[in-house]
């Protein structure tokens, strides 16, 4: 008689009788039988034959069937061997113990071949789904491996690019934390310092969750990172962010964002919110707590043009505090279902003694409210000590040494006019031509400021013919930037000269930068020679011109105001 391959059935039996009775049967089932006279032998053949069935007497000599049964099951790891035993009682002990030692089914003596088949082909029908789901198994193991693999490789890549923000910050403090179960975090914080002081910040909500949400941190990084360091201001990073997430990312993707700008020369707070929950502004000591809520879409959604006009400005007080913070804070969700609400939110503000413990207050009192509850969206909440990171970049001269410079004297002119000035803003653009002369960075970053202020007095005060006595008051900073907004869309006639010249002189190499408008002129404040600049006091006018003269050898101001030239040393030769 011919076997099936590999079908192979083991009795063990200490009565010869029993053995040859039952191999009869299994020969007639199409098995090769393997005899065993007691546990012991029937271990040896198991590990020598690995049959696919075991019939097993109870009560034998050397190693009961108990004991055998164990020993087989741990054998056969992985593959599933059906024993079934054989005995004579019938008691529920004896029954249950048969079950304890990795028994599948029993068949009681004397045996009758029309149920021992029976319960072979029941116990050949376990083992092929078993088969067939352990085979499954072994491959959502393997996939599910691949995935995990390629998840953390995604976040390694992830982790690179939105790290090029600066989070290491003393006024900076947040609180993060990612849905369980998800590698990928919907929320995204960047910081990035500004070239001329000052940091941009933003904070966004993606669609969705995990990777499907940590995608649309990629661009959204990349450009925040690049375009603050180049010196481009908030409205345009804004702009082009949205430009990238409707050109990259599919339709339904979108991003609630809200932005922050540090003014150092200003000490200025200017607050952009798109989709966001309140952006919450706190000074305890002023009695000052202003909500600014979601004025305009989130980002991805629709084209969108920004304007100075659309910000939120305040200026810096010692004490003010900037919130900012996803709706995964006030949507926590209880084992009741009920949210953590607003309500909450507010009343950790009021319970707190100062401004520096709501974020710890907050932090505790979620996690109490939503106890054992599943977390079902990412959480942030960030704060912002806005007089801390308007005193983080010392504006003092520092010698920065003649490395970077270009051994050679060169000069290039920038002539723009009206309808140039509307849509541009050129000294991003002067400071990127600026890179490619190998100026160290030091050095551009205070060109970039210097550049900045030039321009700046030449457009608000030369060509639009901007006061600063309209910054005097709180309300009054707004109010200079709308009617600022108004007077550059309705600028029809008008230019500025921009002219950067490298000069050796008998010291060293000098930078002299020029700008000239060609508007009425303005009355040059009346400042003090001092060659520091007190950021610690307010003031509504002159910083930016003091903090030329700080960084500068000389400024000098010519035919009646048009014309500014400022000459930065650059290092010996």
């Amino acid at each position: 008689m011919e076997y099936a391959e590999n079908k192979k059935a083991l009795i063990v039996d200490d009565d010869p009788v029993n053995r040859k009775l039952l191999k009869g049967i299994l020969k007639r089932e199409n098995y090769l039988p393997l005899l065993a006279e007691n546990g012991a032998e029937a271990v040896e053949i198991f590990k020598e034959y690995r049959p696919d069935l075991v019939l097993m007497d109870i009560v034998m000599p050397v190693m009961n069937g108990y004991e055998a049964a164990r020993e087989i099951k741990k054998l056969g790891e992985e593959h599933f061997v059906p024993i079934i035993f054989l005995t004579a009682v019938t008691d529920e002990e004896a029954l249950t113990k048969c079950v304890e030692s990795g028994g599948d089914d029993f068949l009681t003596k004397p045996y009758n071949r029309m149920v021992l088949k029976a319960k072979i082909n029941a116990m050949e029908r376990i083992r092929g789904l078993y088969t067939t789901l352990n085979a499954q198994k072994k491959k959502l193991e393997a996939y599910q491996s691949d995935i995990q693999h390629e998840l953390e490789f995604a976040e390694h890549i992830f982790q690179n690019i939105t790290s090029r923000g600066t989070l290491d910050l003393p006024y900076l403090k947040f609180w993060t934390s990612t849905m369980s179960m998800s590698m990928f975090n919907g929320d995204l914080l960047l910081a990035a310092r500004k070239p001329s002081g000052g940091i941009h910040l933003v904070l966004c909500d993606f669609t969705g969750h995990g990777l499907p949400a940590a995608v649309g941190a990629l661009p959204v990084s990349e450009v925040f990172v690049a375009m603050t360091h180049r010196g481009f201001s908030l409205a345009e990073i804004i702009v082009e962010i949205n430009r990238k997430l409707r050109q990259e990312l599919p339709t339904g993707f979108f991003c609630a964002a809200g932005f922050a700008d540090i003014d150092v020369t200003q000490g200025t707070l200017s607050v952009w919110n798109g989709g966001l929950p309140e952006l919450i502004l706190v000074d305890r000591k002023k009695g000052f707590n202003k909500r600014i809520s979601s004025n305009h879409l989130p980002l991805g959604i629709a084209n969108k043009t920004i304007k100075r006009g659309d910000f939120t400005v305040t200026e810096i007080t010692p004490e003010l505090q900037l919130f900012m913070y996803t709706d995964g804070v006030i949507e926590a969700v209880n084992e009741d279902g009920a949210m953590f609400g607003d309500e909450r939110l507010d009343q950790c503000f009021c319970d707190a003694k100062d401004s520096n413990e709501v974020l710890e207050l907050l932090k505790r009192r979620v996690h109490d409210f939503r106890g054992d509850a599943e977390q079902h969206d990412d959480i942030s909440f960030v704060q912002l000590d806005c007089q801390g990171a308007r005193l983080d970049i010392p504006v003092e001269v520092q010698s920065v040494g003649p490395q970077g410079v270009m051994p050679a004297e060169w000069k290039v002119n920038f002539n723009l006019s009206a309808g140039i000035l509307k849509d541009i803003n050129p000294v991003p653009m002067i400071l990127n031509m600026l890179t490619h002369m190998r100026l160290a960075e030091d050095h551009r970053k205070r060109i970039f400021t210097v550049l900045t202020e030039l321009y700046t007095n030449a457009m608000d005060h030369g060509l639009l013919r901007l006061s600063s006595d309209l910054k005097s008051t709180p309300e009054g900073f707004a109010n200079y930037y709308v009617e600022r907004e108004k007077r550059l869309d309705a600028l029809t006639e008008g230019q500025t000269h921009f002219t950067i010249q490298q000069a050796v002189t008998d010291d060293g190499y000098v930078l002299r930068l020029r700008v000239t408008d060609t508007g009425q002129g303005f009355d040059i404040p009346t400042l003090s020679e001092s060659p520091t600049v007190d950021t610690h006091k307010l003031v509504p006018s002159g910083r930016g011109i003091k903090l030329i003269k700080s960084l500068c050898r000389s400024l000098d101001y010519q035919d009646g105001g048009r014309t500014a030239e400022a000459v930065y040393y650059l290092g010996d030769k």
